[in-house]
C-alpha cells in the first residue's frame, strides 16, 4: 500500500480574537511607557477575513465607548469588535477586555 500526502500552501488559519488580543496587549504595554497608567480607553477593530495582511482595522484610541463605535462602524467591514483597556486594572489581568462585537448587538 502507497499512501501520498498533498500539501496545499496558503496563508494560516486566521483568528482576529487572538490576533487581536495579541495588538491590543502589544499596545497596553506601549500605553504604559508613555505614562497612561489610569483610566480607560477604547480601541475597535473592524474585521475582514477576506482583506489578506489587513485582516483587521483599528481605530483610533478614544475615551467613550461611542466614539470608538462609531469610527469601527463606519470601517465598512462585516465585522468588528471593540474593546476597552482599564490602564489601572491589576496586570496580571491585562487590563484588556472585549466589551462588544457586531455579534453581540
Amino acid at each position: 500500500m502507497l499512501v501520498f500526502t498533498l500539501l496545499i500552501p496558503g496563508p494560516p488559519p486566521l483568528s482576529a480574537t487572538a490576533e487581536f488580543a495579541d495588538k491590543a496587549a502589544a499596545l497596553r504595554d506601549q500605553l504604559v511607557e508613555l505614562g497612561l497608567d489610569q483610566g480607560s480607553l477604547f480601541l475597535g477593530a473592524g474585521i475582514d477575513e477576506s482583506d489578506e495582511g489587513c485582516e483587521l482595522f483599528f481605530s483610533n484610541l478614544y475615551t467613550n465607548i461611542d466614539s470608538a463605535r462609531s469610527d469601527v462602524q463606519g470601517q465598512d467591514r462585516p465585522h468588528w469588535v471593540l474593546a476597552r483597556w482599564d490602564a489601572d486594572a491589576p496586570v496580571s489581568g491585562g487590563g484588556f477586555s472585549v466589551i462588544e462585537t457586531d455579534l453581540t448587538r
